[in-house]
């Protein structure tokens, strides 16, 4: 059985080829008039009309979508919600953990006061290691830390000054030739962290270490 199909546009149809007979039973129906009636039959059978709608009047499904369509041809702004990918939720959680991280690094009043002065801005990046974290942290060997714990006889440094990280970097005088080769602010302890200051910091957590190489309290 053969088939025919015209493009479907309004007005058109597709429409099957009639089976195929053979010449005696086509020359029967011919003999007997038959010829156009089963030919009629034929083409009802199998032609399909393919019809449009006037606009969209009488077709819900149409009526709904030209009604939002026109809602957002007239509203000032469009609104369009799509979900979020996985990379995109991931840094936008990343991104809350660490404002929420900066705030209380900020307003915590007791705790991390120094270190805070020094860099005001947390970060996911390590750095500083070594001496330089114990300078920065003020957990390193530093009588008035070590006195805190527990483990040394008093809080102060050979010059008489409270001996914590501060005192080491800012105004003692055993570290008074490495201090002098230091650019900062001194009310601004931010400023020490500059990569031409970092050798000499080094250096002064360095000689701070063999102050106290061991100290313990008998």
């Amino acid at each position: 059985m053969g088939y025919n199909e015209n493009h479907p546009t309004s007005g058109m149809q597709m429409e099957k080829t009639p089976p195929a007979y053979s010449s005696s039973d086509l020359l029967i129906l011919h003999q007997y008039g038959l010829y156009c009636i089963w030919r009629k039959g034929v083409r009802d059978r199998t032609a399909h009309n393919h019809c449009w709608h006037v606009a969209h009047v009488g077709d819900h499904g149409n009526e709904l979508a030209d009604g939002e369509a026109k809602a957002a041809a007239e509203s000032p702004s469009v609104s369009l919600d799509l979900p979020v990918s996985s990379s995109r939720f991931k840094c936008k959680l990343k991104s809350i953990m660490i404002q929420a991280w900066q705030d209380h690094w900020e307003f915590t009043p007791n705790k991390g006061r120094f270190t805070s002065s020094i860099i005001p801005k947390v970060s996911l990046k390590s750095h500083f290691w070594g001496e330089m974290a114990e300078l920065f942290t003020g957990h390193g060997r530093f009588p008035a830390h070590l006195f805190r714990f527990g483990i040394g006889y008093h809080d102060r440094c050979a010059c008489g000054a409270v001996g914590d990280a501060k005192h080491y970097i800012v105004r003692c005088p055993l570290t008074g030739d490495l201090r002098a080769r230091l650019r900062f602010n001194p009310l601004d302890l931010s400023s020490l962290v500059r990569d031409f200051n970092l050798p000499v910091l080094g250096e002064i957590g360095r000689r701070v270490r063999t102050f106290l190489l061991y100290v313990h309290k008998h």
